[in-house]
């Protein structure tokens, strides 16, 4: 069949957890450095971390492969099964939920924040459409990435 060797490319769940990583790490090297830059250059108040937008993108993505990863993992692909359409989103609450987990209330916020840096807010001004989640979402505490090694951390250890 044409499509078989990706199939089982796709089905090589540690393919999908070996990406995860390569996000994971570029987010935590994005998240760590010390980018700031001022909005008027008047003083320290209004400095912005430039990294946080970029680095939610790569935790978002991150997350999402991961959990890909793990849906596909408890029901592989099926021949003829490119890519299948509830895997064809970014809404990561849905494959968390998909891949077994629920969510407390931290989770599912932090979950929504993730999914609105996936769709636009890391890549753009304004949305393309209206967006259930909001639009001020840049992230200024180090405790997100706590909250991202935490669902990585649980995801992962279905995974193994």
């Amino acid at each position: 069949m044409k499509n078989q060797h990706l199939n089982e490319r796709g089905n090589f769940v540690r393919l999908w957890e070996i990406r995860s990583e390569e996000l994971y790490k570029a987010a935590e090297t994005v998240w760590n450095s010390d980018v700031i830059y001022f909005t008027d250059g008047s003083d320290d108040t209004d400095k912005l971390h430039m990294q946080y937008r970029p680095a939610t993108l790569l935790m978002g993505l991150s997350l999402e492969t991961l959990l890909k990863g793990c849906i596909i993992s408890k029901e592989p692909l099926s021949l003829g099964d490119y890519y299948p359409k509830k895997l064809s989103t970014h809404n990561l609450n849905s494959l968390y939920e998909l891949a077994g987990f629920n969510s407390d209330t931290e989770e599912t916020e932090f979950l929504n924040h993730l999914t609105a840096a996936i769709e636009w807010t890391s890549k753009y001004p304004i949305p393309k459409k209206e967006s259930p989640y909001g639009t001020n979402f840049l992230m200024r505490n180090d405790g997100h990435f706590i909250i991202f090694n935490k669902i990585y951390s649980k995801i992962l250890k279905i995974l193994k």
